[in-house]
């Protein structure tokens, strides 16, 4: 009885190492196989070959050592609403009334 329960048993292993490795090689042949066509953007849909689109190239107008003619900075500083903001948060950042570290949980010395 062992004898028949062991060849059973091997035949099955061996029934189910051969489907796994069937399995292993059929979806490596379906990966093979598989069009390589390249992915379009989902924008590009609509888009027909030969279809002419706007091209952007960010390339500065002046050559690297030459000053900018068109762009030069203000020396003060004029937009006043800003500023007001500005100075409104330098001032809140440096109160000395407001200090923050009150409750750092100090032992209170008693004489």
């Amino acid at each position: 009885m062992t004898t028949l329960l062991a060849l059973i048993f091997i035949a099955t292993m061996l029934c189910l190492t051969g489907a796994a490795f069937a399995l292993i090689f059929k979806n490596l042949s379906d990966i093979n196989n598989l069009e390589r066509k390249p992915r379009r953007h989902p924008e590009l849909e609509e888009i027909k070959e030969g279809d002419e689109l706007l091209v952007v190239k960010f390339k500065p107008d002046w050559e690297e050592g030459e000053v900018d003619i068109k762009f030069t900075p203000d020396n003060t500083f004029t937009d006043r609403v800003l500023d007001k903001s500005l100075q409104k948060r330098i001032e809140q950042l440096n109160d000395p009334w407001d200090d923050e570290e009150d409750d750092d949980g100090d032992i209170i010395a008693r004489v």
